[in-house]
């Protein structure tokens, strides 16, 4: 009996051996494969991605695309050495994704306003090859985002204070959320779905091809196409402010504070809701 406990033992820590080597290597990989950004130099990657996720406490982010095949990474500041001071910036390539992070390092739990302060300027680019990719997800938490000409199946924006920029980008969908600052869309192809809590929302699309969702509680949302549908769906409502349309469509409901209704048959719908603000859907005449 006394045999059979010792070898149970020597099995149940081999096993334990076992699991903390290969967490150990797996840790050691994962450590590896995080490599820093430095301040004002570009760091250029041959590397294919299929995603891609960027999340900057930095007060200004552009993603773009590059000028060839490969992903260019830069932190552009006019005082690198401040910027080092206040800020963490890395990049992580794992399994085709590619994740770009910039923190505050008073970061606990949020980003402490003087690291802001002290690097308002700072900006942080993303230049990606001209590929379409599986889904791109931006995130900042203080300042503006500018999102233009890089394609995905996925896309996601978002930002907690600043104002948020897509342009010239084709998706199958393209979900857009921000709590304070500007919304404008222009010229994004796939099913669109913006959320704003205060702040305007712009949207131009060439044609009405797919669904857009708005939902904002303090702002004017502006739709705007170059031509009328042939086919669409209204749906558009909001507790506070005008609501208009020079859209040709037969109306369900209609009020000064909304309007539903449709031409032709299953074409995208339009929906908006909205607390406070005026709404305004039309094509350019």
């Amino acid at each position: 009996m006394f045999n059979r406990k010792r070898v149970a033992c020597a099995a149940l820590f081999a096993v334990v051996l076992l699991v903390a080597g290969c967490t150990a290597k797996m840790n050691a990989v994962t450590k590896a494969s995080e490599q820093p950004l430095q301040a004002n130099e570009e760091t250029t990657l041959e590397t294919t991605f299929r995603q891609v996720k960027v999340s900057s406490d930095v007060p200004s982010i552009h993603i773009g695309l590059s000028p060839d095949e490969t992903t260019r990474l830069s932190i552009r500041t006019s005082d690198p050495e401040k910027l080092q001071k206040h800020f963490d910036f890395h990049y992580r390539e794992t399994d085709g994704q590619l994740e770009v992070t910039v923190r505050g390092k008073s970061r606990n739990p949020g980003l402490d306003v003087l690291d802001l302060i002290e690097t308002w300027g700072a900006e942080l680019h993303v230049e990606l090859p001209d590929h379409s990719y599986n889904s791109v997800t931006v995130h900042s938490d203080v300042g503006k985002i500018e999102y233009r000409e890089v394609n995905a199946d996925r896309l996601a924006v978002s930002s907690e204070v600043g104002t948020i920029t897509v342009a010239d980008t084709a998706t199958e969908q393209a979900i857009v959320t921000n709590s304070v600052g500007a919304v404008r869309l222009d010229n994004v192809n796939g099913k669109t779905e913006v959320s704003n809590s205060t702040g305007t929302v712009n949207i131009y699309a060439p044609s009405i091809e797919n669904d857009i969702a708005v939902k904002t509680e303090l702002g004017a949302v502006t739709i705007e196409t170059d031509r009328e549908p042939d086919n669409v769906r209204l749906d558009l409502s909001t507790e506070i402010g005008k609501v208009g349309t020079n859209f040709d469509i037969e109306r369900n409901d209609q009020s000064k504070r909304s309007i539903a209704g449709q031409k032709g048959e299953n074409g995208p719908q339009i929906k908006v809701r909205s607390e406070i603000g005026p709404i305004e859907v039309r094509y350019r005449e």
